[in-house]
């Protein structure tokens, strides 16, 4: 949940410690970017298949 509250937390990080005021292309990276996390968080892990003859030479 963390990686959604990055670029966020950098906005108002640099308005604070750098009195750098956030500019329209900033708020359209911002939310490019939390567009990216969506849509890789929203698919969901399907785990590798186990392979039965892998698994009996294993052991």
């Amino acid at each position: 949940m963390t990686t959604y509250a990055v670029p966020a937390l950098v906005v108002v990080m640099s308005w604070i410690a750098l009195d750098e005021v956030p500019g329209p292309l900033t708020i359209v990276g911002d939310v490019l970017c939390l567009a990216g996390v969506a849509i890789i968080r929203s698919r969901p892990r399907v785990p590798a298949p186990i392979d039965p003859e892998a698994a009996e030479t294993a052991a």
